[in-house]
């Protein structure tokens, strides 16, 4: 069963909101299924919030771990690229700089 089904029985999850650990979140998308995901196969529910409210609602945490899917019709190398410029936007590393690990 979907955590959506669970949660909201007969009905459409979309624009309802959840409460997860007291923060409050609007429901704007439902995955049915992921197909050859290779971390922890023991999750089976989850959710998915923005990363600025992760940093505000876990100040502590120190690691994060992001994962991401590509479709099968793109190439992996430029997904890879792309994901890679948006990190160094993020973390605000100048062009020419080595990537960081912090």
């Amino acid at each position: 069963m979907a955590i959506s089904e669970s949660l909201f029985p007969n009905a459409d999850a979309l624009g309802k909101t959840v409460r997860i650990n007291g923060a409050v979140y609007e429901v704007i998308g439902v995955s049915s299924t992921i197909k050859d995901c290779s971390w922890d196969r023991g999750w089976i529910f989850f959710v998915i919030i923005p990363l600025s409210s992760f940093k505000k609602q876990y100040p502590e945490a120190k690691e994060l771990i992001m994962t991401f899917t590509v479709p099968d019709n793109v190439n992996v190398e430029l997904a890879q690229g792309e994901v890679i410029q948006a990190m160094r936007r993020l973390r605000r590393i100048p062009a020419g700089k080595e990537n960081d690990s912090n």
